[in-house]
């Protein structure tokens, strides 16, 4: 089979995060993951610009497969058709049984009219759960909506009044969304740094910065270093599962920024369902108490006005908020990942497969580690439990943000996201997509990314996708080092035929790629076996353990 050149030259990626304009109240769908026992046992580790014109092919800036391992595992194509993202108000998207029951959040011109309201309230029996001085805003409880209406009549009159909605760590999800993909998901173990490209973390990595964790509570007898402790559910700090297992990600086990401070702030009680307004409440606190990055490892569907203060009370004053995307399987970021100015993240197992439940859509920024990641258990007998989901591959992103503000603390938080993306991975399609965002996170290139001279071209995992009558499969492979290659062979051999395709100018963090065109009727009747071999010419490669993938690629329904 020949294959029919051509290129085209794609524009490098940008942070691009949809923000909707109406601030409504939905209702919530977890985001957290899930902790499963592991004792002992240890998970398998994974398998190990401007362009010269050229026919038939196209470069452009994207992202790869995973860095370090064996780069010729054997796939099935999984890849899920993705739609485009709901451009709904969050109110037509979220139950209203999913609102706090007489609970709403209120929010005021003034102070002045924030303490006339609060003290007429307070005479017809209105409780008042909570007030934030930014957006002069309240948090009431009201036992019939009569009592309301009256109060709101002599009262001053709040700029928003909205029901409270709930924040949660879910499960992973159930019904439709919860139909896996019948190859397995290879999970991290306890080699998910060496997967991310810093097996060895130095302690002083990520010092200097603090890193709010917003969640149910790190135990007491977390190992990391944690500067402050705050509760802000009432129910005491706690010894819950999902809060430590987040802090071990940043600077316990696994966490590559072991220097870091964490600020320790409850926003979620133990059962894992809490409410907008504190989690609103406790971003504001984190950057009260100096977080230079806030992690979110939670969320929900709905759109809250008070979250959306928060969140640019934060931005305003240079903190990154890095959140979970969520686990239900939707063409839609959870918030408030959703936000502009959040880093939403995805999951993606340890072959670099997006994975089923990660929410997926155009406001997603970059995806990270998400199966199967050891954690410590709660017990004090050493044994491991294995922690799943975005809420696994939040923290990652957090650290990773960290050490480039240890190195540049005067990076902005836009100027870190795109650090981020810039030296990502490419996989699933090639390129940004709405599956895994700019790509998967990689801490080594991050570090060395400063570093001259680096060679190293990588293959990637093909993508097949479906247009009517037939079958396209993009093969392609990324330049992941410092320096551009002047000329990049790749050998593409499709059920036993090998061609050599040829690039030019492939710039750093450039993505080759060469589109073959199938028969549906012949894919879905036998599917193909491809191999993908790429050599820098006249270079010495530094990974040429990643220069080589094979892909079985069977039918799939579309």
């Amino acid at each position: 089979m020949g294959f029919h050149p051509g290129m085209i030259v794609a524009m490098r990626r940008q942070w691009h995060i949809r923000r909707s304009g109406i601030p409504i109240l939905a209702a919530i769908m977890l985001v957290g993951g899930g902790l499963a026992a592991l004792r002992d046992r240890r998970l398998p580790l994974p398998p190990g610009q401007e362009p010269d014109w050229i026919p038939g092919f196209r470069i452009h800036p994207a992202r790869p497969t995973p860095p370090h391992g064996t780069t010729t595992p054997v796939y099935p194509n999984e890849t899920a058709t993705m739609g485009a993202p709901d451009d709904k108000p969050a109110s037509d998207r979220v139950p209203a049984a999913d609102e706090i029951a007489g609970e709403y959040v209120l929010t005021f011109f003034n102070a002045r009219d924030r303490e006339a309201f609060e003290a007429l309230a307070v005479r017809l029996g209105i409780r008042i759960l909570d007030r934030l001085a930014v957006a002069n805003a309240l948090r009431i409880g009201v036992a019939d909506a009569a009592t309301l209406r009256a109060l709101l009549k002599s009262a001053p009159t709040p700029l928003t009044l909205l029901p409270n909605i709930h924040v949660r760590l879910p499960p992973l999800p159930e019904g439709h969304a919860a139909v896996a993909p019948a190859t397995p998901y290879t999970g991290f173990g306890t080699g998910t740094l060496a997967w991310l490209g810093v097996p060895d973390p130095r302690p002083e990595w990520g010092s200097g910065i603090r890193i709010a964790v917003l969640d149910t509570g790190i135990p007491s007898g977390f190992d990391g270093l944690v500067a402050t402790r705050l509760d802000l559910t009432g129910e005491g700090l706690g010894e819950a599962t999902h809060g430590g297992a987040v802090a071990s990600l940043i600077n316990g086990l696994q966490g590559m920024a072991p220097g870091a401070e964490l600020i320790d702030i409850k926003v979620l009680p133990d059962s894992g369902t809490g409410d907008a307004f504190t989690l609103a409440k406790g971003i504001i606190e984190a950057v009260d108490l100096g977080a230079r990055v806030i992690n979110i490892s939670a969320g929900t569907r709905g759109d809250s006005e008070i979250l959306r203060e928060a969140v640019d009370y934060a931005t305003e004053r240079n903190v990154l908020l890095v959140a979970a995307a969520g686990n239900d399987g939707l063409p839609e970021v959870s918030y408030p990942a959703g936000y502009d100015g959040v880093v939403a993240v995805g999951g993606v197992d340890a072959t670099g497969r997006h994975l089923y439940f990660s929410n997926t859509g155009t406001t997603l920024d970059l995806s990270a580690p998400g199966i199967g990641i050891a954690v410590p258990s709660t017990g004090t007998d050493g044994s491991l439990s294995a922690f799943s989901g975005t809420s696994a591959a939040t923290p990652f992103v957090s650290a990773a943000a960290a050490l480039l503000l240890a190195e540049s603390p005067a990076l902005t938080p836009d100027e870190t996201l795109t650090l981020l993306q810039r030296h990502s991975n490419d996989t699933d399609a090639p390129g940004t997509d709405e599956a895994t965002g700019a790509g998967m996170l990689d801490a080594g290139r991050l570090l060395a990314r400063n570093d001259s001279g680096r060679v190293d071209m990588a293959a990637s995992r093909p993508y097949a996708r479906r247009e009517g009558d037939r079958v396209l499969l993009d093969i392609f492979g990324q330049n992941r080092g410092t320096v551009m290659l002047p000329q990049v062979e790749m050998d593409v051999t499709l059920d036993g035929h090998t061609e050599t395709l040829r690039f030019a100018n492939v710039g750093v963090g450039n993505t080759t790629v060469h589109t073959i065109e199938l028969p549906a009727a012949t894919f879905d009747t036998d599917g193909v076996d491809i191999s993908i071999e790429l050599r820098p010419v006249g270079q010495t490669d530094i990974q040429p353990q990643n220069n080589a993938i094979r892909a079985v690629m069977l039918p799939v329904d579309r």
